[in-house]
């Protein structure tokens, strides 16, 4: 088959490549983060200038590198965060697994973007994930707080 053959578009591809990769996953909402949604009750000022009522949350997650045993999870954050996806094989995520952002021992901290890359996915198994992230106040060095 020649390539001009093909016609293709990018979400077909994507939808189909996901379900081939990885068995298929599927996405439940995020979860809430505490004191996020307080803070913008409270008017408290960072929530204000952030512009995003306190939100630390700011896109859907995107799914990227589809492949037969990984998968990365990307989304945009308000605020300096450390971003965390939980998966299960259950759609009440029951027994679930928690994969954080970051890598050898270290949290990756970003105020514009979580990306988790998570491992040993098992081939032809559908998946169910949320994610979440914990805001991060850096004070300095060897100050933060989480």
């Amino acid at each position: 088959m020649a390539i001009d053959d093909v016609t293709m578009n990018r979400r077909s591809f994507l939808s189909g490549g996901l379900a081939a990769a990885t068995g298929g996953i599927v996405g439940l909402p995020s979860m809430a983060i505490a004191g996020d949604s307080t803070a913008a009750a409270n008017g408290d000022a960072e929530a204000s200038a952030l512009g995003t009522s306190g939100r630390l949350i700011a896109s859907a997650p995107v799914l990227q590198n589809a492949a037969e045993r990984s998968m990365g999870v990307a989304f945009a954050v308000s605020a300096d965060a450390s971003g965390w996806v939980e998966i299960s094989q259950s759609p009440d995520m029951s027994g679930s697994k928690r994969v954080y952002s970051g890598g050898l021992g270290m949290m990756e901290v970003n105020d514009r973007i979580a990306q988790i890359l998570i491992r040993d996915l098992r081939p032809a198994t559908r998946y169910w994930y949320r994610i979440g992230a914990d805001r991060i106040e850096y004070k300095g060095g060897y100050k933060m707080k989480n």
